[in-house]
């Protein structure tokens, strides 16, 4: 029985998809996640097609990538209380989800330290996301979601552990091909918002 889902979202990545899929079958007691965000190269028909034992979750009529909105959705199909989310340019090798399940107590959660292009790869318990509420909706664009996150759970009293990141790497891409499907607009006035909004949670602002 599975221990571990790992949740990916993916609009218009499938390159990157068909990289990663591969070795993360080779993981062993996980169960797979991926979101196809109304992804204009129909990479749940590609994952059907080669990978059956995943879990394909559709969202139709999206016109941009909305992160924490394509995060939550997959993090509710996960059947398993261990929930860890990748990018879909991270990279795995067996060894990760024993490197992560090892450090998870209930109490807290778990990230990868500072490697760079990484810090997206979180790890935690359904049921205290589940008390979170979820990624917030309330970003968009490029926005800080994975800090977020991290930031909440411990406003909510969980202690951050860490995993071995060496079991991870990522695939190396421009910054226009990582923004090619956001919400179109002004990215400096947007990443000051989402900034914000991370810094009131953190320092308890109103």
């Amino acid at each position: 029985m599975s221990e571990l889902t790992l949740v990916t979202t993916c609009m218009g990545r499938l390159d990157h998809l068909k990289q990663v899929m591969p070795g993360r079958m080779l993981l062993k007691n996980c169960d797979h996640v991926v979101v196809d965000w109304s992804c204009p190269e129909n990479c749940g028909a590609w994952l059907r097609e080669n990978f059956p034992q995943v879990r394909v979750v559709s969202v139709p009529g999206q016109a941009y990538f909305i992160s924490p909105k394509a995060k939550n959705a997959g993090v509710r199909a996960a059947v398993t209380e261990k929930v860890l989310l990748l990018d879909v340019d991270m990279l795995v090798v067996p060894g990760l989800e024993d490197s992560v399940l090892s450090v998870m107590v209930p109490g807290t959660f778990a990230v990868c330290g500072a490697a760079k292009g990484l810090s997206g790869a979180i790890a935690f318990f359904k049921s205290d996301w589940e008390k979170l509420g979820g990624c917030d909706e309330t970003l968009e664009g490029y926005c800080p979601d994975d800090s977020m996150m991290c930031v909440s759970f411990r406003v909510m009293g969980l202690k951050p552990v860490k995993y071995d990141w060496t079991f991870l790497s990522h695939i190396k891409h421009s910054n226009l091909q990582r923004g090619a499907r956001l919400v179109p607009g002004d990215r400096a006035a947007r990443n000051a918002a989402n900034m914000w909004k991370l810094h009131q949670k953190r320092y308890g602002l109103s």
